[in-house]
This record gives structure tokens, sequence and C-alpha cells, in this order.
């Protein structure tokens, strides 16, 4: 066993209220495994993202002790925590997401900090309600390289092993930090996550210029929730995941059919039609546009089915109506 381990099989890093000037301290001490796994196999990484990060200050915290760790070896990619300590309950993964790995956790709870550190209500893409400036004055004490770092840590492309329409393969650290989702898996949209996040998002990080970046995932989050289905994947809040069960997964599913088929055909399009646009250009234009058509239709859709029931019609798709 290695002298950095402590009884209960924890590293001195696993303490996640330490700062990184305690970790200067603890390396220059000659304590330098800051990749191992405690016995429920979390690293030191997968536990600062356990604390939270409330605040301006929390989540600076969390952000440069991460880049602190992944600097001196520790690993983004580590599977995250695939069995649960006795007693305690999504403490990072579930036995259903055993693909998920610590950059999925730390990603989560940066998106975390910033909702708890600014609350609003709105749509994906919302009017403007607020100014960028305040996201990123959030993040005012980070120095240049931690910057870069959150944003690779948002762009890496690794998904985990989640079931839902909004990413087709699984969830990517981009998704865990964009979508909207409320304290209850089944809910649509999240009341208090910032509308600015995503604007901050398409303002700041190099999406159309990075080389791991997956424009078809940005689409597809986008038009899923633009389309208002419900997500099936995990749900991260103040440190832990929660996840629903496979049959309720299967039953919200079925009744979004109709709308997932939407989303597919829609993504069809608009691969075709972005060609070698840049994603933030294609998302303000074509995109925005084709989506307004989109919600226009089924308005009037609505409706005609109103007026059509009004009279005492029974249609084939009631069983989907909500």
């Amino acid at each position: 066993m290695s002298e950095d381990v402590l009884p209960g099989m924890r590293t001195v890093y696993h303490w996640p209220s330490f700062t990184v000037k305690v970790f200067d301290e603890l390396w220059s001490a000659g304590f330098t495994d800051v990749d191992v796994p405690d016995e429920y196999n979390r690293t030191p990484l997968a536990m600062i993202g356990s604390l939270g990060s409330y605040g301006r200050t929390g989540l600076c915290q969390l952000i440069e002790s991460a880049f602190w760790l992944c600097q001196r070896g520790a690993s983004l990619h580590h599977p995250c925590c695939p069995t649960l300590p006795p007693g305690l309950k999504n403490v990072g993964i579930t036995a259903a997401h055993s693909e998920r790995r610590t950059i999925h956790f730390i990603t989560a709870a940066v998106k975390d900090g910033f909702r708890h550190a600014a609350p609003s209500r709105s749509h994906f893409f919302p009017a403007a309600d607020g100014s960028v400036a305040q996201i990123e004055h959030l993040l005012d004490d980070l120095d240049l390289k931690c910057q870069h770092f959150l944003y690779d840590m948002l762009l890496d492309n690794s998904p985990d092993d989640c079931l839902c329409a909004c990413s087709g393969h699984g969830c990517m650290p981009m998704s865990y930090f964009l979508k909207c989702r409320g304290t209850s898996p089944w809910r649509v949209a999240d009341p208090v996550v910032s509308p600015l996040l995503r604007r901050w998002f398409f303002a700041n990080v190099p999406i159309d210029h990075h080389p791991t970046v997956s424009f078809q995932a940005i689409l597809r989050l986008a038009t899923f929730e633009d389309l208002g289905l419900r997500h099936t994947c995990c749900v991260f809040t103040d440190g832990e995941f929660s996840t629903i069960e496979p049959e309720e997964i299967a039953e919200i599913r079925e009744e979004d059919h109709q709308g997932i088929q939407l989303l597919e055909l829609l993504l069809l399009e608009f691969e075709e039609k972005r060609g070698d646009e840049y994603i933030k250009s294609f998302i303000d234009g074509y995109w925005s546009t084709r989506m307004a058509e989109i919600h226009t239709t089924r308005d009037k859709e609505s409706v005609d089915k109103t007026a059509i029931r009004e009279v005492g019609v029974i249609l084939d798709d009631d069983d989907y109506d909500e």
C-alpha cells in the first residue's frame, strides 16, 4: 500500500475541501499519489466534484483543483465509482451507468456550480435577459490555463451509457453542462438553470475550432430540448447523480416517440443544410428559423386538434398527448 494512502483507503488528496495551496504543500512534502482510488473506486478528482461548488469562490476552486490534479497525473477518464458505498446512494454512478467517467462527474459539478451562482429561468436559446458578462465574472479569478482546461473538458467527446434521445450514443461532458434538467428526471426544463450559461458557452468556448467537438451532438441536444422532449438520462444535483428506472425510461420514450421521430428527421436535414458552416452561425441562422417554423406548425395543429376534440372526435394519437 502506498504511504500516501490513509486508513479507510483514501489518500490525502481525497479531502475535497482542500485548496490548491494545500495541495502544493502536500506535494512538496512528498505526497504524490494524486490518482489512487479509494475503497469505492473514487479518485480525488471524483471527490472534489462531490463537495459542491457554491458561489464564485467554490466554482473557481473546483476548476483549479481539477486542473492541478490533472497536471500532476490524475485521469479525467477513470471509471467513476462503479460500486456504491454501503448506506449511500448515487455517489457518482449506478450499476446501470458503468461507462460514466470522472470527467462527466466534474463537468456536471461545474455546471451545478454555475447553476447555484447565477440562477435564472428560460429555454434553450432565450431572448437576452441578462449579460454574458455575469457568467464571465464568475471566472474572473481563473487564470488562462484553467479556463482552457475547462473548455477542453466541456468539448471532450467521451460518452457515458445514458439511454436518452438527447445524446444518441450516451451523454458527453458537453451534454452534462448544456442540458436543461430539473431535480426530477422527467421534468422537461430546469427552472433554475441560467440561460446565460448557453450564451456564455457559444460566446467563449471555441467549438468551431476544437479538434474533438461534435457538431451533431450540439445540434441534437439543442433540437431535442427545443422540441420539448423529456430527458431519460441522469440528473446531477448538489454532488449526486440520480437515475430513473428502465421501465420508466421505456414508458417516456414510447410516449415521446413522435417527437423523437421528428428529431431524427430534423437532424438529417440540419446535417445536409449545414455543410461547412460554423455551428454558431448555423444555430443563429438556419436552425433558429427552422425551429420557429416547426413551433408555428405544431401550434396550429394543436389548435386544430382541440377544435376537433371539442365536437367529440377521438384522435388516434390521443394516448401521446398530455
